[in-house]
């Protein structure tokens, strides 16, 4: 090291040096590999992504209990890809702040909006019996009600496959007003509906008012616990002995009327 050139300065000169040296041909390599393993970065993920997606459609097969083959597997797959897609997109969109629930896959997650639709909604082409509503015009009405908070409400179930949103429908109001009248809260069977209310059509649809001309015949309903559901169209078997609620008459309330 020459005397009198401090050591940091030399230093300095060493990298300048070093870099003066390093051509555009170098530079343009340096560019090349970069690119490179950042596509070889991408193709990977998009491996791994792949594989991850299969098991988990495994694993969503498996846990629901469901299996496909030939052209509905690559359907089911198909519709399920996109539901897991829009999910995924959604709750980055939470983490953002946009929105203020997450969302996740369950049951229906391989089926077409058309299924859900037929599965879920009422059938309008039965008929609309009951006693006519006289609306109370009320003033003072809370800005909201959740009759959870009165316990008038019984956990969540599960319709299923099965097409019988009118038995829930219709067990659900009847659960609420035997707890108001009794004071207690007793699940009661839809599957005793599905099977017994022969004027509806199990699986495949119904109506709430029938059901509820059905227990009002038959004098009552049975409980969930002595007659669980299935999802399924079966033989009825009402026992009288394990009635959970009765029914004497019912009201039918127009869509958006908010008297309590």
């Amino acid at each position: 090291m020459p005397r009198g050139i401090p050591l940091k300065c030399f230093i300095k000169q060493t990298l300048t040096f070093y870099s003066v040296q390093v051509t555009s041909a170098q530079l343009k390599m340096k560019a090349l590999l970069i690119f490179a393993l950042f596509q070889l970065g991408a193709c990977h993920y998009v491996v791994d992504s792949g594989v991850i997606h299969d098991v988990e459609w495994q694993r969503f097969k498996e846990h629901y209990g469901k299996s496909y083959a030939g052209e509905e597997e690559i359907l089911r797959r198909s519709i399920w890809q996109q539901r897991l897609d829009d999910i995924t997109r959604h709750n980055y969109e939470v983490d953002a702040g946009l929105h203020s629930y997450r969302m996740g896959l369950n049951q229906f997650s391989d089926k077409t909006k058309e299924e859900m639709v037929r599965s879920i909604n009422d059938d309008d082409s039965y008929p609309r019996i009951g006693m006519e509503w006289r609306p109370i015009y009320a003033e003072g009405l809370p800005d909201t009600l959740d009759w959870r908070d009165a316990g008038l409400v019984t956990p969540i179930k599960n319709q299923e496959p099965c097409g019988a949103c009118w038995a829930f429908s219709a067990t659900g109001s009847l659960e609420g007003q035997h707890r108001k009248k009794s004071g207690t809260l007793v699940a009661l069977s839809e599957q005793n509906l599905i099977d017994c209310s022969t004027e509806n059509d199990g699986c495949n649809g119904g109506d709430v008012n029938l059901s509820f001309e059905y227990v009002i015949k038959n004098r009552g309903i049975d409980t969930e616990t002595s007659y669980p559901y299935t999802a399924k169209n079966g033989t009825c078997h009402f026992n009288k002995k394990s009635i959970g609620a009765t029914c004497t008459g019912y009201l039918n309330v127009p869509d958006g009327d908010e008297t309590p």
